[in-house]
């Protein structure tokens, strides 16, 4: 199993206030990055279950954990999608609790359809999170556990798959304090940070786009079936699942899985 069970931890940290504010500025940075593809196929994976869901109306929440949005438990590196059937995936820390971080960008690259869009969001150990985390103490108000990837790294890893770079961000250029007082007072290093060291923020917002020439021409229509494959999936939350499965044994042509 990739995928490291300490990382669960991270569920828990990301119901603190400090997590539930970092979260809401991830899922902001992910929506301005993904614009206009967001009509198509959407993926969203979290490593941890408590991600705000992208509130995009084709998008899926898939997490390592159950949680109160998640329609499909599974592990990063085993999605349970059919190849080349997402337009856009969005990975939220995926890689720093996964044992085998590169195996997870590969099954990413495989079930992105042509020109799709790859969003990963990791923590960025350039930052005063990374600072904060490597100070010799016990205690850190990150979360714990798990590995912080320099966005080089990840970049480099994707173009060995076949992924282009795109521009990204940071976000979140405030320190890792967990009283929400002291947040509030601090809130113009938001503005400040982003204007003179854009590469500093808490977590990097990486995208990536799969080149593929000739697969899929101008005016060709796209496979309009959903990217889940039809059947249950052991240990899964069914719920959305189970309504279309249920549509489609009625004979509902308009719910193709």
């Amino acid at each position: 199993m990739a995928w490291d069970p300490v990382g669960i931890q991270l569920s828990a940290w990301f119901r603190t206030p400090l997590g539930r504010l970092l979260a809401e500025a991830e899922r902001d940075a992910v929506r301005q990055l993904i614009g206009d593809e967001a009509g198509g196929h959407v993926v969203q994976f979290a490593g941890h279950g408590e991600a705000p869901p992208l509130e995009v109306p084709s998008a899926w929440h898939v997490a390592a954990v159950p949680g109160p949005a998640v329609e499909v438990v599974a592990h990063p590196d085993a999605l349970p999608l059919r190849a080349r059937s997402v337009d856009v995936l969005v990975l939220l820390h995926a890689l720093e609790w996964s044992a085998e971080p590169c195996a997870v960008l590969r099954q990413a690259a495989q079930i992105l359809a042509p020109e799709g869009r790859l969003v990963v969001v990791g923590f960025n150990p350039a930052s005063l999170w990374g600072l904060e985390r490597a100070m010799p103490r016990q205690r850190h108000s990150g979360p714990p556990g798990g590995r912080y990837f320099p966005a080089r790294r990840v970049r480099d890893w994707c173009t060995l798959l076949g992924l282009e770079p795109l521009p990204g961000r940071t976000v979140f250029f405030r320190p890792p304090f967990s009283r929400q007082d002291v947040q509030r007072r601090l809130l113009p290093l938001e503005r400040l940070g982003g204007r003179l060291l854009p590469w500093s923020g808490g977590v990097h917002v990486l995208v990536s786009r799969k080149r593929v020439a000739g697969l899929r021409p101008p005016g060709v229509a796209r496979d309009s079936r959903l990217p889940a494959f039809p059947r249950p999936i052991p240990g899964a939350c069914h719920t959305r699942w189970s309504r279309l499965a249920a549509a489609r044994d009625a004979g509902d042509p308009s719910h193709t899985l």
